[in-house]
């Protein structure tokens, strides 16, 4: 699983029918030594990193689960905690805004032959979403370790 993908995705399949892989990952969980925290609903299981292990940046796993004819489908979803992807989707689209509104205000300033301040707007964003998009990527470098062990977690249990 690469480091740089924007929110990895995956598929897994067991020969485990879906109550046992729920009853199986929860009792896996529920070990001292686990590295997960898990909570179960009836097509879905969420994967997080305990209290005391986690950080900022701690990766949020949701599978889907899924059966087929003889075997369970695991759809898999890694990404940051609701609140920090909540938290960056509102920052970046509120930069494009502030963008748009630079640019849209720029054009009419030129339109009616008056000094274009409005365009000095548009490369601050645009070196705002970058800043964002770095700050993003560092974040996912921090957290590519708790999301290999979530991963291997998730390997084990379905083996």
């Amino acid at each position: 699983m690469s480091a740089f993908e924007m929110r990895p995705r995956f598929k897994l399949s067991t020969a485990l029918n879906k109550q046992t892989f729920k009853d199986l990952i929860s009792k896996n969980a529920e070990m001292p030594e686990s590295c997960c925290r898990i909570s179960v609903s009836e097509n879905h299981v969420f994967v997080r990193v305990p209290e005391e292990k986690r950080h900022y940046w701690s990766p949020f796993l949701t599978l889907e689960m899924q059966e087929q004819d003889n075997s369970l489908e695991l759809k898999g979803l890694f990404g940051p905690s609701p609140a920090v992807w909540t938290m960056f989707v509102f920052f970046y689209t509120g930069v494009a805004f502030i963008g748009m509104i630079g640019l849209f205000y720029g054009l009419s300033q030129w339109t009616l032959n008056m000094r274009p301040t409005g365009f000095w707007l548009v490369p601050i964003t645009i070196i705002l979403e970058v800043a964002l998009f770095a700050i993003s990527r560092t974040g996912q470098k921090l957290a590519h370790s708790q999301m290999q062990e979530i991963f291997n977690f998730l390997k084990d249990t379905i083996k």
